[in-house]
């Protein structure tokens, strides 16, 4: 992966700063990719597009804040284990002194709580179906991931139809016949999470996507056996 700079801007409520990083290329080569579309281990990068401010708590889309400048680490040293590592916290020390401190030291822009993206959908802050299904798709993937570690347990009735809610509204954004080809994977995944295994297969049977039948064949399994849980696809 190979970092851009990073961007400091203002929060469009109060002013105060936050940075966000960028990416110039990346890849998700040996990245572990589950059935809804997460994934963990991609060179990627993790830089949000809707975020809220640590000063004053507003939450907004990031390309409404103003830039005000931007910081390059693009000769970060590399560092050989055993050697003296103060080549680097004088790598650090120099640019801190280079470009503002309030720059430098300005919170990273920042993924936000489960709460945070359901408010943010209740009260329609997004501006189109494209930011629509970004917002739902992360709340959906917030949900798996409590699955995942064990806390979904906890919910309670009302959470669990905001939950089924989100997902039907979500499959309805979801294009498959989108070149992409996870979003067909993720619309035919909601319906296999709702137990809807026959929509599910049906969706799963029309996808044109001869480079994926691996992943495809692996939801087709899941279905088979009954599997409502989220799974890591195995390449």
């Amino acid at each position: 992966m190979k970092l851009g700079p990073k961007y400091v801007y203002e929060c469009p409520q109060c002013a105060s700063l936050f940075q966000r990083g960028s990416v110039i290329s990346g890849n998700s080569f040996g990245a572990d990719i589950y059935s809804d579309g997460s994934m963990e281990k991609a060179c990627l990068g993790n830089y949000p597009s809707f975020t809220s401010c640590r000063q004053c708590g507003h939450l907004f889309w990031v390309d409404e804040a103003k830039v005000v400048g931007a910081m390059s680490f693009d000769d970060v040293p590399f560092h050989v284990e055993g050697e003296d590592p103060e080549s680097l916290k004088g790598y650090i020390r120099r640019k801190r002194e280079k470009y503002a401190a309030e720059w430098y030291d300005s919170p990273r822009a920042e993924y936000l709580t489960l709460d945070n993206y359901y408010f943010a959908i209740n009260n329609k802050l997004y501006r189109t179906d494209k930011e629509e299904k970004y917002l739902r798709k992360l709340a959906w993937w917030l949900e798996n991931f409590q699955e995942k570690s064990g806390v979904a347990a906890k919910r309670s009735s009302v959470e669990i139809q905001r939950r089924v809610r989100n997902m039907r509204r979500l499959a309805q954004l979801l294009d498959e016949s989108d070149p992409y080809f996870m979003q067909g994977l993720m619309k035919a995944d909601i319906y296999r999470q709702l137990g809807e295994f026959d929509n599910c297969l049906l969706i799963l049977n029309r996808l044109n996507l001869p480079d994926h039948g691996k992943f495809i064949a692996q939801m087709k399994e899941q279905c088979e056996k009954g599997n409502k849980w989220v799974f890591c696809y195995k390449y």
